[in-house]
């Protein structure tokens, strides 16, 4: 596909991005990434509303997925996987920045299942957007929505100058939901037996021992007890020092790892 070649930001504008990017930055380490992601995109780029989804290697991880402020989607489950039928998505994740207009026509696009999926919620004129296989093979999508067709070359070189910061944020903070799977996937190697990776797993989320026991339906003094077993295998002396051996091996790349 021969795209036009995109134009020089200012020196304004460069100062903007810098400006949101650190914001992002910032912000997707004090809270989940994606909701940040979709509040980014959907500022710096622009749009009706920005969406971000993260769908994992494994199949049966729930996907996480993140709309900025300004969106609300109420579609069923049959209308998400018309998602599938995406003139984008139907290239496969290419990793570049592409519009549904760069494949489609306004009218063969008004005639597409999709576009009418849900005419009230959001009037989906266009969009510009990414598919990007990360590294462990999770799919990164995110897209920003207009009601009309009105996306310029400036806005795809914006999107495409982000991409190597969301790939950056969510290997520094990657969703729950998709980057993991069962506590035992996460933290394996340890020397631990599968339960005791699960209350390792949570311990380290910051939870307590009665929240640990009621997430496991099993009692607090098992979960003492796990501890107990859990920490000389470990080496440290305490629930801390614990968790901070469970971060280190679940988020290897906040540590240096």
């Amino acid at each position: 596909m021969n795209l036009p070649s995109p134009p020089a930001l200012s020196a304004a504008e460069c100062r903007r991005f810098n400006d949101h990017v650190a914001a992002l930055y910032a912000g997707a380490l004090q809270e989940e990434a994606m909701p940040m992601i979709a509040r980014t995109l959907a500022t710096v780029v622009g749009g009706t509303v920005a969406a971000a989804c993260l769908s994992p290697a494994l199949p049966e991880t729930a996907p996480d997925f993140a709309l900025s402020e300004r969106g609300a989607f109420n579609w069923s489950p049959e209308q998400f996987r018309l998602l599938q039928s995406h003139p984008r998505l139907q290239s496969g994740p290419r990793g570049e920045v592409l519009s549904v207009s760069d494949f489609l026509s306004q009218t063969r696009w008004q005639r597409t299942d999709l576009y009418n999926v849900d005419r009230g919620s959001v009037r989906l004129e266009d969009d510009l957007g990414v598919d990007m296989r990360l590294p462990g093979g999770s799919l990164f999508q995110g897209c920003v929505i207009r009601e009309e067709r009105s996306f310029t070359e400036r806005d795809r070189l914006l999107f495409t100058l982000l991409l190597p910061h969301l790939r950056a944020v969510l290997t520094l903070n990657p969703p729950r939901t998709a980057s993991s799977g069962p506590a035992s996937d996460r933290l394996v190697g340890l020397g631990l037996t599968p339960r005791e990776q699960e209350v390792l797993y949570w311990v380290s989320e910051g939870k307590t021992n009665a929240d640990t026991a009621t997430i496991l339906n099993i009692s607090p003094g098992t979960v003492r007890v796990h501890l107990e077993r859990i920490y000389p295998k470990l080496g440290v002396e305490n629930r801390l020092a614990a968790s901070r051996v469970a971060l280190e091996k679940m988020y290897p790349a906040r540590f240096g790892g």
